[in-house]
């Protein structure tokens, strides 16, 4: 049975195994699954902003730095969009700020620390009874970009079904 989200992520072909979360999530849903839980996504399904952690930021006034981060796109639990901004009025502005002594000079120093959700919603654990899947290993086509089954699935599978995006053209 596998359970460690790079094995898990490369066996069922979601997302990009060389992100944070992709195999972090596909993990999480699994440790579900092997209670024997029903599990599914919440409306509306979409990969959202979790926040902001800014423990290791400090402002030169000493003012909280959480207070520069606003969501701008998305519902208030479903935010998509943010912005981090020092008001003009507040006397510095965002490279004013240091995240571990550092000043801020681009976005990518904000987005270390930045958490994503995924929201799902499981039920009845220890009641689904559907067995596990095993992983269908694939390998591309001789002379194609279409991905296949290196074997057949195991007969409790029935039919392998590959995501439409892998299907041959």
């Amino acid at each position: 049975m596998l359970t460690r989200e790079q094995e898990l992520i490369k066996c069922g072909l979601y997302g990009a195994p060389e992100r944070n979360s992709d195999p972090h999530i596909g993990g999480e849903v699994n440790a579900l699954a092997r209670q024997k839980a029903s599990v599914t996504l919440k409306n509306p399904i979409g990969l959202y902003i979790g926040g902001l952690s800014t423990g290791d930021f400090r402002t030169p006034d000493g003012s909280d730095p959480a207070t520069y981060w606003r969501y701008v796109r998305g519902a208030e639990n479903h935010p998509v969009r943010a912005v981090y901004e020092v008001p003009a009025e507040a006397g510095f502005t965002v490279s004013d700020i240091t995240i571990d002594g550092q000043p801020i000079w681009f976005g990518s120093q904000l987005a270390d620390h930045i958490t994503v959700k995924l929201i799902g919603v499981a039920c009845r654990f220890g009641q689904n009874d559907i067995p596990p899947m095993e992983c269908v290993r694939l390998r591309l086509q001789a002379g194609t970009s279409a991905l296949a089954p290196s074997f057949a699935p195991p007969d409790n599978l029935g039919q392998a079904r590959l995501p439409s995006r892998y299907a041959a053209a």
